[in-house]
């Protein structure tokens, strides 16, 4: 058993190449002797039927001759070829014609070679009566060439097959090393990619098989690694950023106090409410960053139920005017629709665009809500008449930390998470977000969200 699993093991060990050439060899090996041994045995089985056949010829010429001519006499052979058959002519009481046949010869002559005891026969024994004359032919042959030639015939199939497997292995190892060598130039690629260097990619030839859609897939995948990594490394980086300023105030503030705060009732209050501002705000990101951590591990929970969307969007309105009073907030449609949703995600993310827009919307600007029922969704359009983004941005304003280089101030307050915070949920309910905008006139941001949440 242990001898059996080391054969197994050592074969699982070897190279593909190796493998394919092995797989190769014993397929074409086992061919071959299938076709060595049905080759033989049509071959024996015809030179069988031709013997036969000749033999049927042969008696039907002595029973021609026995019928024509009687009594039967030693001119039989002289009217009939033989050859190398056995004759006897017999009837019930003595043998009348025997000829002494070429086997005794050949028995002498080939007794080193041959064995006629082993060697295949063919015979016929037959009666047939001639004017009251029962006469008894029998005729008998050892196929002696016969076998001579099958021994012939099989060592050289022997031969030709051995000539054959050697031929397969080594085509097997030339083609099998060919057919991988794309493969040897994907592994060398990929021990060429590191994670400090995603720039490298594969190269695709113009054949389109399985080794190129390999190639094509992996390079798709690097691409989409080194564009995790770049984001992550410029999340980190923004990360350490914003946590940056109000780690420093705080410890400036802690300094201060420090130094001159512990009997200065004025800069004791200054530093405990700057001090209470700043960790407020560092709440504020992690609470931020937990929520889109638990989206993207898809551990964020829908607590789904029935709820009139345009009862939560005037509700929504109606707060958000009170608390922004400088600015036109309204709605040109609002139908009335009825979903199966998250309700609570589907208000923060309303909060969060109106938000946005008011923060990059000058005072006396109008935010406009637009709201329709489309078959199986929902549509939201929220329109204000801001500063606008620029064309080349639109793409990244849902990413993590993204502000446009117009609004990337600390006037404008905020992390610079609330959009992709939004795209989270609604990527979490099944949606989609998207931007247009145009710098100087405004953007639209527009949401659509399945009616029965899945």
């Amino acid at each position: 058993m242990r001898l059996k699993m080391s054969k197994v093991n050592i074969f699982k060990n070897k190279r593909i190449s190796v493998k394919l050439t092995l797989i190769y060899a014993i397929i074409l090996s086992l061919i071959l002797i299938v076709i060595s041994t049905i080759t033989t045995w049509m071959v024996e089985h015809i030179l069988w039927q031709k013997a036969e056949e000749e033999m049927k010829k042969t008696y039907d010429s002595v029973e021609v001759y026995i019928k024509n001519k009687n009594p039967i006499d030693n001119n039989l052979f002289k009217s009939i070829y033989i050859g190398d058959t056995y004759l006897r002519i017999s009837n019930k009481d003595k043998v009348i014609l025997e000829n002494k046949r070429d086997n005794e010869f050949n028995k002498k002559e080939n007794e080193e070679l041959y064995n006629l005891e082993e060697l295949p026969v063919v015979y016929m024994n037959k009666d047939i009566e001639v004017e009251g004359n029962v006469y008894s032919i029998l005729l008998e042959r050892y196929l002696e060439d016969e076998e001579e030639f099958l021994e012939v015939l099989d060592d050289n199939l022997y031969f030709m097959n051995i000539i054959g497997i050697i031929v397969a292995v080594i085509s097997g190892f030339y083609l099998s090393k060919k057919i991988l060598l794309p493969i040897k130039k994907i592994t060398n690629t990929a021990k060429d990619i590191s994670i400090n260097d995603l720039s490298m990619r594969i190269e695709v030839g113009e054949v389109d098989d399985e080794l190129n859609e390999l190639a094509r897939m992996l390079n798709d995948m690097i691409a989409r690694l080194e564009e995790s990594f770049v984001r992550q490394k410029q999340f980190t980086s923004d990360v350490s950023h914003e946590l940056r300023t109000p780690i420093s105030v705080i410890q400036g503030y802690v300094n201060l106090l420090d130094r001159w705060g512990k009997n200065d009732k004025e800069v004791l209050d200054e530093s405990i409410q700057s001090i209470k501002t700043e960790t407020e705000s560092m709440k504020v990101l992690l609470e931020q960053l937990l929520f889109l951590s638990r989206a993207d591990n898809d551990n964020y929970v829908l607590n789904n139920e029935k709820f009139w969307l345009n009862e939560l969007i005037d509700n929504v309105v109606k707060e958000t005017r009170l608390m922004h009073r400088n600015h036109n907030i309204e709605y040109i449609m609002n139908e009335k629709v009825l979903m199966y949703a998250d309700k609570n995600s589907i208000k923060q993310v309303l909060r969060i665009i109106i938000d946005n827009s008011i923060k990059f919307t000058e005072s006396g600007g109008f935010i406009t809500i637009k709201s329709q029922k489309l078959i199986n969704y929902v549509k939201i359009n929220i329109v204000d008449t801001g500063i606008g983004i620029p064309n080349e941005d639109i793409p990244y304003i849902f990413d993590r930390f993204y502000r446009s280089d117009k609004s990337r101030t600390k006037s404008t307050g905020g992390t610079g998470l609330g959009l992709a915070i939004a795209k989270g949920i609604v990527d979490v309910n099944k949606g989609m977000i998207w931007a247009e905008s145009e710098v100087g006139k405004g953007t639209t941001i527009s949401i659509k969200v399945p009616i029965k949440g899945i």
